[in-house]
Formats: C-alpha cells, structure tokens, sequence
C-alpha cells in the first residue's frame, strides 16, 4: 500500500501538522476577508499613483496575486519588491504594503526603510514582530494575522486583507463574492482531496504519484494564473523538498519552447503541468495548444489543468489549493516533513550572524 493511502503514516511524517493549514485554507479566507474590512485606513492619502509591496516567499506571493487581481480594471500598477533595496521610483505618491508574516524579514524591513525615507504611505501586513513594533510606533494602518505557522501555509493571511483593502481604497470592485465563492469551492476541494480520500478517487494523490522522481517543469497563462505556477513551483520545493521550475505563456513561446527541440535525458524524463483558463483568447489558446503538442514530442508526460469558478481569480486560487495538496503528497512521498525548511533556517542564522 501506498503511503497515501495510509492516514496514519502521512499523519507521522507531518509532525507538525501542515496538512490542517492546508484543510483549513477556507477559514483563512473567511477571516482574511473579516481583517480586510477592520483596518482603519482614514490616515491613506488617496493621491497614489503605484503600489509596491515589499515582500518575500510567502510573504509576497499575496503580492503577486494582489498585482493580477488589480491588472484588468485599476489604473495603478502593483510592483512586488523582493530584496533589500526599494527602487527609486518609490516616493510620495507610493502606497506600500509591507508584507511579512513574521513581521521580521530582512529583506522585507530594509526595503521598508528605503520607502518610508522617501516619504511613502504605509499599510502594514504581519503577525507582529519587528513590523508590528514599528507600524505601531509610526501610526501606519495595521493587519495583525494569526500568527505561529509558516507563511507558505498562511496565503489566506497574506492576501485576502490586500484585496479587501484596495477595494476599500476604490481600487477595484468589491471581491467579496469572488471570496465567498472561493471559500465554497475550496471546503469541496478539501472533501475531494483531503486525507481520507483513496487515491483511486483523489485527483491531488494521483498527479503526485506521475510527479514523484521526475524533473517538474510549472507552466501557467497570463493574467491571474502567471502567479499560480511560481506558488506551485515554491510549494513543490518548500514542502517536498524538490526542485522545480516555472514560466508563463505567452512569453514561453518565445524562448523556452525552444529548449524542447532537442532535449537531454532530464527532459525526456520530465512531467510538464500546463495551468489553463476557459476564459484564453482564441490567439493565446493557439499558441499553448501547439506548445503542449510539441512538448509532448519531447518530455514524458504533459498534464493540462483547468480551474474551476465562475472568474478568473477563483480559478487562480482554487488551482493553488490544487497545487499545495499536490505539494503535500509529494511530501509524504519523499518521505520528508513537508513544514521542516532546514536549509532556510542556515541561511536565515548566517544573515542574523552577519548582521552582528
């Protein structure tokens, strides 16, 4: 018997319980939405012309996601910053989320720092730390998250107030249907793919076992989904230990398509995961069309994946829940515990032994 069939097993391997974040992404909505709408925001000046949101891993895939939620209707951009430099772009006319669940990142606090000196707006995101300390001490509009889980299990937290917020700030049309719908879609994603499910009849298991041992490349559309294929990418690696890669259609096209002309041995061993929309236009439906045609020429196998929902950012989210179960599996697979991150861990010590 497969390990993903043996509750037990799985529940060992995972000492320290990621799979209930993951079976318990709807609540984050729930409450990422009820945070959303308490954040006092009368101190934002409305005279901003872009929105940066100064962020890392978990901490700013919210970012990303908050970028193509707001890409079709707002006329003010979303850049994601991660590193420790702001660029100079950033000033007066700046709002800046400034995003990180430990309220403790580097990065994060040094960009932060850079903005903040040139006169940017602040809005702050974090389950406390040295962020909480300093939104505090300067006034800044303030979410303060459930904290004392990773941030990669915490996109709930790290995105919904974002989206609630800029609703509030007249920058969209309000998402809370979109929210509800998600939250909905996302308890009947839990019953299909959770544990208890045979793999026989869990589609999250079965992806998993043609991924294990094998090179994984990620491939989504733009718009919405162009963020989808980077989390599974980094959900892939955080919590399965594996690596894994990442691009976006239609820029694929013009570049990395051409790497499957005449392939290595890793290549032809590889399982390619192709994210789509019902929603593609006719000349973009063409061009993944015949990509996944002469990919499948070849790499092992090429899997096509549609969302579910009735818009665009549903369909994004509910396929990242796909994919953190799918990360999760593999986990067990490997035979690793999907919330230990060791390696992060080293670095995080040397850049803390390095500051002094």
């Amino acid at each position: 018997m497969t390990i993903l069939d043996d509750k037990a097993a799985m529940e060992r391997l995972d000492a320290e319980g990621m799979v209930r974040l993951i079976e318990h992404f709807d609540e984050q909505i729930t409450r990422g939405m009820e945070l959303g709408a308490a954040v006092d925001l009368g101190s934002i000046r409305r005279d901003y012309n872009a929105i940066a949101v100064p962020g890392m891993g978990g901490s700013a895939i919210g970012g990303d996601l908050l970028a193509a939620a707001l890409a079709p209707t707002s006329p003010v951009p979303v850049t994601v910053v991660r590193g420790y430099h702001a660029p100079a772009w950033i000033g007066k006319q700046t709002l800046v989320f400034a995003s990180s669940y430990s309220g403790n990142t580097h990065e994060t606090l040094s960009a932060l720092g850079t903005a903040v000196e040139a006169g940017a707006q602040v809005i702050a995101l974090t389950s406390g730390g040295r962020l909480g300390e300093l939104a505090k001490q300067h006034g800044w509009p303030l979410v303060i998250v459930p904290g004392g889980q990773p941030p990669r299990a915490s996109l709930g937290f790290m995105f919904v107030p974002l989206w609630m917020a800029v609703y509030r700030l007249d920058l969209c049309l309000s998402p809370e249907a979109e929210l509800k719908e998600l939250a909905t879609l996302i308890r009947s994603h839990e019953a299909e793919l959770g544990l208890s499910v045979h793999t026989s009849s869990n589609y999250a298991k079965q992806l998993a076992e043609k991924m294990i041992g094998h090179p994984l490349y990620i491939y989504s559309v733009d718009g919405p989904l162009t963020p989808v294929s980077y989390r599974w990418r980094g959900q892939i690696q955080e919590n399965a230990k594996m690596l894994a890669g990442s691009h976006s259609f239609p820029e694929f096209c013009h570049n990395e398509i051409t790497g499957y002309e005449k392939p290595q041995e890793y290549v032809s061993d590889a399982i390619a995961i192709v994210l789509r929309d019902p929603d593609e236009v006719p000349q973009l439906r063409a061009q993944v069309d015949t990509s996944v045609d002469l990919m499948r020429q070849a790499v092992k196998e090429v899997i096509e994946i549609e969302g579910k929902g009735s818009t665009a950012m549903v369909r994004a989210l509910g396929l990242i829940y796909l994919g953190d179960w799918v990360s999760f599996y593999l986990a067990m697979l490997n035979g690793v515990d999907p919330t230990s991150i060791t390696s992060i861990t080293a670095i995080k010590a040397a850049i803390n032994k390095a500051m002094g």
